[in-house]
């Protein structure tokens, strides 16, 4: 019973910061106060994998700018709603928005590489863990040369198990 009253509650907190959102878009305080709310029902709609319905709460998030760190974590929430629908060109736009805001962004090229390889590049996510592997600091090397590995050797496999024909 005091899940569906905390329930309520929140449904009756949230239309009325709606009406007020409605009356005053430009308030600073009540903008941030709605994407707080947004950003709450798309970490519940992600968690039940329900992606395609989280992501207008994070995209109307991203698109207010209100604060450097929300704007941060909508952005990789939009992106983890779109890798999870497979919408990898979607993802691509979004990780390069994010590393444009956010130039010390680490996970990037880990992401990009991810969706490059399930856009079938294959080729492209290993050439850009190599490059990510001359470039880096001893700290994230390893993260790469591990990605690298891990795209790099299911290839080569894929080469030697190929069955031969018999002549």
């Amino acid at each position: 019973q005091r899940c569906i009253r905390d329930s309520n509650e929140d449904d009756l907190a949230y239309s009325t910061l709606k009406k007020m959102y409605e009356m005053y878009p430009d308030d600073y305080d009540i903008t941030l106060a709605m994407s707080a709310q947004h950003m709450k029902k798309a970490e519940k709609l992600m968690e039940l994998g329900l992606y395609a319905e989280a992501l207008p709460h994070v995209l109307f998030v991203s698109q207010k700018h209100v604060d450097n760190d929300v704007n941060g974590a909508a952005w990789e929430k939009a992106l983890s709603c779109y890798i999870n629908m497979k919408r990898y060109n979607e993802a691509l736009a979004t990780l390069d928005t994010i590393t444009l805001h956010f130039p010390d962004y680490e996970n990037g090229t880990l992401k990009r590489a991810f969706i490059l390889d399930k856009m079938d590049k294959t080729e492209e996510a290993l050439q850009l863990y190599l490059s990510a592997i001359e470039q880096s600091d001893e700290d994230m090397r390893i993260f790469y040369v591990i990605g690298y590995e891990e795209l790099a050797v299911p290839l080569s496999l894929i080469h030697i198990s190929e069955p031969t024909r018999p002549y």
